[in-house]
């Protein structure tokens, strides 16, 4: 029995990317190993979610270790989202949301996007901040009005996903991405975060940690309980099979 968030992680993954990006009332999140640590005591939650994409060959090599099975999209926000999303949405004349960051970041992400890719319809976007449910769930009912077809909502983990979910049930029939500190990256470099050699050789944690002091303490964490949360979720699936297979 695989552990039903790897087991979505595994599926999400069989999907085309471009399957992905037209599959309408869709709500995708993301792991990293830093976010794999909070997803694990909240699964019920992620399970809620139409699909979980990677972002880190670290957890990408820990499903090969021990599920035997290769991840084919590793970098999903740097490798993924940002290039291939905004490209195709310029393609086919889709229209984008984006909520997350503070104020001056969120502007500064739309002005720079505008930039990168020219003729991109951003036809929204909000900070992450609210004051409260009663100015959320406005959101959810103006952005279900404006019906874009794409939702970008970086808030961190738990509150993205969350706000994506009640985005879904308002009656949003779009596609809605959670995409983490994809946001501040952006407005923090004013253009692509990570240099080519860091996604080149998959260093874009080092790169974190040594851009961004805040998430230095949450790497060193997950450096040491990552593994070890991982492999006693395994022993546990293993566990269940053998009770399973004793009955």
């Amino acid at each position: 029995m695989t552990d039903p968030l790897i087991r979505k992680i595994i599926d999400t993954d069989l999907i085309p990317t471009d399957t992905l990006l037209e599959r309408r009332n869709a709500v995708y999140s993301y792991l990293s190993p830093v976010s794999y640590l909070t997803a694990r005591r909240h699964r019920a939650l992620f399970m809620h979610t139409d699909g979980i994409l990677m972002d880190g060959s670290i957890l990408c090599l820990f499903v090969k270790w021990f599920y035997g099975f290769k991840i084919q999209r590793p970098a999903f926000v740097s490798e993924i989202l940002v290039p291939q999303l905004f490209k195709y949405a310029i393609s086919k004349q889709k229209g984008i949301y984006i909520v997350g960051g503070s104020q001056d970041e969120i502007n500064t992400t739309v002005s720079v996007l505008k930039k990168l890719y020219p003729g991109i319809a951003i036809i929204g976007y909000r900070n992450g901040y609210f004051s409260g449910e009663k100015e959320k769930e406005y959101e959810y009912r103006h952005i279900t009005e404006l019906a874009p077809d794409y939702v970008l909502v970086g808030m961190g983990i738990i509150n993205q996903e969350t706000f994506l979910l009640n985005l879904k049930r308002t009656g949003y029939s779009g596609i809605g991405f959670a995409c983490g500190g994809f946001i501040s990256q952006i407005s923090m470099k004013k253009g692509r975060y990570y240099p080519e050699w860091i996604n080149k050789h998959n260093l874009r944690f080092l790169y974190r940690i040594y851009k961004e002091k805040h998430t230095r303490g949450r790497y060193l964490k997950a450096a040491v309980l990552f593994p070890v949360c991982f492999i006693l979720d395994k022993i546990r699936d293993v566990g269940q099979d053998n009770f399973f297979n004793k009955q």
